[in-house]
Order: C-alpha cells, then structure tokens, then sequence
C-alpha cells in the first residue's frame, strides 16, 4: 500500500471508480445474511476472476439500494449482491496517473 492508497470494500466504491483486489473474504465484517458460506462465496469469487492483484472497476449501482453491482473484472462484467461485493478488499490508489 502506498502513502496515497485507502483500502476499502467492493461495495463501498463509486460508479467509475478502479482499484486492486487485495483479498477476498477475509475480513469478519462480512454480513450475517450472506446466503452463501463464507468458502462457498470466495470459491465463486475465484472462480468469477477476483484475484488478488487484478483491477477491478465498478461499472453501475442498482437502483434499489444500489444493489447490485456490476463491475469490470479481466474484460468482463460481472454482477454481485451488495453483501457478497463486502467481502472483496481494494485498494484505491488516489493518484490516478498510478493505475
């Protein structure tokens, strides 16, 4: 992380905004009534392409409670529920001349 990054979650980004994928469900702030496992949902967020490393950029909101949200993982849209986008951490590197 460099001294103008912020780590945040998938579901906490902007339309337009990119960052990089720094882990996938690994934090406990993941919410209760996420109908998948914890395994279960970052197997399909592997298998889906968020790795850590890759850029991910959100495309669009959902108009009810912004959910859900499609975003831009290796050349493809991908949509998530809110609650499964909370388990993915970025980090946003607020100098964008360094994506």
């Amino acid at each position: 992380m460099t001294e103008t990054s912020q780590i945040m979650t998938l579901d906490q980004m902007k339309i337009g905004e990119k960052g990089r994928i720094t882990s996938i469900a690994q934090s406990d702030s993941v919410e209760e009534n996420v109908h998948l496992a914890r395994e279960e949902l970052e197997r399909r967020l592997l298998e889906a392409g968020f790795l850590e490393g890759e850029i991910v950029e959100v495309m669009h909101h959902g108009p009810v409670g912004r959910d859900p949200i499609a975003v831009m993982v290796n050349d493809t849209l991908i949509a998530l529920r809110r609650s499964e986008a909370e388990a993915v951490e970025i980090e946003i590197d607020d100098d964008p001349g360094a994506q």
